[in-house]
């Protein structure tokens, strides 16, 4: 299972670099990287988000520790902002677009309707998610998405025990590692960001 240490930290980033490099070279023949749009081909892949997910992970991890008690809204901004970036790997695994996770309407930061699509593609064949897990998810969610763990917002406020939120964590990117590798170059057989070109 995916564990909170130093050394991880630096392994997911090694492992970053070279998931991106196998990605932008294992172009399926038959396509360039030339996309129809004229835009810049989208190279942000499931892996990538994942590795990505797996460094804010780690950072929660040693806040969490007793010796630095009274950083909580740092504790809770790393381990939701994980879970948000590990739910939209999964969600890039199944081609969703870009586009689409950035858009605010569909999106946005919203934990729950990230967490929602998620079901929907099959998330739960590859980790049972709890009742727990859903309330700490619905009750750290208001305070995320409206960046209140970010910016100093008074007043009272109830956060669900960060346990639950980094037990979650860490069972999602155990749980989705190897898909999210398995899919890491699917953003690149979609003929909407890429032209096909002739065989020669």
């Amino acid at each position: 299972m995916v564990s909170c240490s130093f050394g991880s930290v630096v392994w997911s980033w090694n492992y970053y670099v070279v998931c991106n490099l196998l990605a932008h070279k294992k172009i399926p023949k038959g396509i360039t990287s030339t996309p129809l749009s004229g835009r810049k081909m989208d190279q942000t892949n499931s892996m990538g988000l994942w590795t990505h997910a797996n460094q804010f992970y780690q950072a929660s991890c040693i806040l969490v520790q007793p010796e630095n008690e009274g950083l909580l809204d740092p504790s809770y901004y790393l381990v939701s902002h994980s879970i948000e970036l590990a739910l939209k790997a999964f969600l890039r695994g199944n081609g969703v677009s870009l586009d689409d996770l950035k858009n605010p309407r569909k999106f946005g930061h919203d934990l729950e309707k990230v967490l929602k699509k998620c079901v929907q593609l099959g998330l739960e064949s590859f980790l049972p998610i709890t009742e727990k897990d859903k309330f700490a998810i619905t009750t750290i969610n208001d305070y995320y998405k409206a960046k209140e763990l970010e910016y100093i917002v008074t007043g009272f406020k109830r956060y669900p025990k960060i346990q639950l939120l980094t037990s979650f964590n860490g069972r999602l990117l155990d749980a989705i590692r190897q898909f999210c590798f398995d899919k890491m170059n699917i953003h690149a057989t979609r003929t909407d960001n890429l032209k096909l070109a002739e065989d020669k």
